[in-house]
């Protein structure tokens, strides 16, 4: 996984003010203490708009968590390769 990926908030205006406006993106803000700008460098732990299938199946925007977590530690994995993912030390 690269570390971080840039959202274009001109582009993307739509969608981030939609997850941004969604009663879960306030309790993320609360919970987690921090900005949910979800545009610019959106690098790992932070919140970006993200397009994914809802309960019912139809595509809606949410606001998740970028990055990839493991229960062995509570840093985020960062460039990790499929191919030697389970030979590397957490």
């Amino acid at each position: 996984m690269c570390t971080w990926f840039y959202a274009d908030s001109h582009s993307l205006s739509y969608f981030i003010s939609k997850a941004q406006q969604l009663p879960l993106t306030d309790e993320m803000m609360r919970k987690l203490g921090k900005n949910m700008a979800m545009s610019g460098n959106i690098r790992p732990t932070d919140t970006a708009a993200v397009l994914a299938p809802n309960k019912q199946g139809n595509m809606a925007v949410f606001p998740m968590v970028w990055g990839f977590t493991h229960e062995a530690t509570p840093k985020p994995i960062i460039n990790c390769r499929i191919e030697t993912a389970d030979q590397k030390a957490l």
